[in-house]
């Protein structure tokens, strides 16, 4: 048997997530923008870091808070935005959403500021 495969990572790399001092300053400086079943806190930076909340109002249990916050860092990997630092806040209508209405939603919430395009070519 030969080596083991690298398995595509959808996920941000921790390398990736905000730390306690940059998500403060974030949260506290950051432009927000309230969508359904999320919000987006963003601000210009050197490079992408990003961090995904989801509270108990949204899910009552770790399985599916743990599930909504990785698709939520899916999500933002596959829109790859530059310079920026992002905090995405899951409400409860968010609980119920398919991976795409979410990729979906955090494009239009990023798309004015981070860069992103709401129509991918």
């Amino acid at each position: 048997m030969g080596p083991p495969t690298a398995r595509p990572s959808f996920m941000v790399a921790k390398k990736q997530r905000l730390d306690r001092a940059s998500f403060t300053v974030a949260y506290a400086r950051g432009r927000r923008t309230h969508m359904p079943g999320l919000f987006s806190v963003h601000m210009p930076a050197a490079v992408f870091k990003a961090a995904a909340i989801v509270g108990k109002k949204v899910s009552k249990t770790a399985v599916g808070r743990n599930l909504l916050r990785r698709r939520m860092y899916a999500a933002l990997s596959a829109l790859k935005p530059r310079n920026a630092h992002i905090i995405l806040v899951a409400k409860p209508p968010a609980a119920s959403y398919t991976y795409e209405r979410l990729e979906t939603e955090i494009k239009t919430a990023l798309a004015s500021t981070v860069g992103v395009s709401r129509h991918p070519r």
